[in-house]
């Protein structure tokens, strides 16, 4: 009896333990909603500012090159942008791809014209900090499923 109470200890801190180094990583910023979240404030407020170098090196360097300063011009003048107030990071996800290990958050903006939804992804340097890997608006997203999050 008492070997088999220490074999389920042992897998829960084993469980533990794991979880613990695909959020929290080894060193670096965590893979948690806050990290993500702050990330893409600082996009979404170099973009509202027309800071287009600054939201261009906020980009990985695996997809920097084929981020062009035209494309974030585009996404600057989205309404959505232009009126930016305020977001929030409602879920998050993480998981590994070819290119490392990615964060992902979905959450709505609130802008003048009511609330968008959008999803971020951030991809994790070697150092362990994270930057901008991909950004998109989901202006068809019902914002509606999102109640808890507003």
């Amino acid at each position: 009896m008492g070997l088999g109470v220490f074999a389920i200890i042992l897998i829960t801190l084993a469980c533990v333990a794991f979880y613990q180094y695909i959020i929290r990583g080894t060193s670096g910023e965590p893979a948690d909603r806050d990290t993500v979240q702050k990330i893409t404030v600082e996009f979404v407020s170099a973009l509202q500012d027309k800071d287009y170098l600054m939201a261009k090196g906020m980009f990985s360097d695996k997809n920097r090159d084929s981020i062009t300063i035209e494309t974030l011009e585009i996404l600057a003048n989205e309404s959505s942008i232009v009126t930016y107030q305020s977001l929030r990071v409602c879920d998050f996800k993480v998981f590994f791809g070819q290119a490392g290990k990615h964060l992902v958050g979905m959450g709505l903006i609130q802008h003048e014209g009511g609330l968008i939804a959008f999803e971020s992804m951030l991809l994790q340097n070697p150092d362990g900090t994270w930057q901008m890997y991909g950004f998109f608006l989901k202006p068809d997203d019902d914002t509606k499923s999102w109640a808890a999050c507003k």
